[in-house]
């Protein structure tokens, strides 16, 4: 019952069944414990997920591969990255979408240094993992930087997913690069990628701050669905 809350998008419910579980005598084993953890990072239950982490401790389940790396994606959900930081370094098993997760929490957290810093060091990168960093440097405000791990990322051979997509056009909104982002435009398109809600807003307001409102204009009229964000 607790997956099938996870899944179905239902973490409050999914916390309901756990304390049922423990008032008839059940105890979570590393497999429950691992989906309780998704509900706490949808929610950002930072109490909640507290807890949970204590009893994980208690019952000896802190080791286990996907519980551990559930607790690090809970404390960056949480906004807690130092915590994060520590089952990090702990940990005996990372895998990319674990170096993803804390390269996330430092951006989300302002500390580029740090996200950087991890990024570089990951043993294995992935198409999310340079999307992140690319995207990092853009909300950060290091435009140019976010550019140059653009290209660095395809010269590695990897294609960027949305946020990579979009982080290379902020980047080019914020420094005017008309030519870089009529560049990634022409990505997007040559390889078919479907503008959602934020990648065309994004394409619009680089188009928009570069000077050129009438291709912005298209690329609104193109939209197959538009946010309130598109409209400003």
């Amino acid at each position: 019952m607790i997956q099938s809350f996870v899944d179905d998008s239902r973490p409050v419910e999914a916390l309901h069944c756990y304390h049922h579980m423990l008032s008839i005598g059940r105890l979570p084993n590393n497999y429950t414990f691992s989906f309780l953890l998704r509900a706490c990072s949808a929610l950002r239950a930072s109490s909640d997920g507290q807890k949970l982490h204590t009893h994980i401790i208690r019952l000896g389940w802190d080791s286990h591969h996907f519980v551990h790396n559930g607790l690090i994606h809970l404390y960056v959900s949480c906004d807690r990255v130092h915590s994060a930081r520590k089952l990090f370094d702990a940990s005996r098993s990372r895998d990319v979408i674990t170096w993803t997760a804390m390269i996330n929490g430092y951006v989300k957290s302002g500390d580029i240094e740090a996200a950087r810093a991890l990024f570089d060091a990951m043993p294995e990168k992935n198409q999310v993992s340079w999307s992140a960093i690319i995207n990092g440097c853009a909300k950060l405000g290091l435009s140019e930087e976010a550019l140059h791990r653009f290209i660095s990322m395809q010269l590695s051979g990897f294609r960027p997913n949305h946020a990579g997509l979009v982080g290379a056009l902020t980047a080019c909104a914020s420094l005017g690069a008309l030519d870089q982002g009529r560049w990634v435009h022409a990505y997007i398109d040559r390889n078919a990628i479907v503008y959602d809600c934020v990648l065309g807003t994004s394409l619009i307001d680089m188009y928009s701050k570069c000077g050129c409102i009438d291709a912005a204009v298209q690329i609104f009229d193109a939209m197959p669905a538009r946010d309130v964000f598109a409209f400003i």
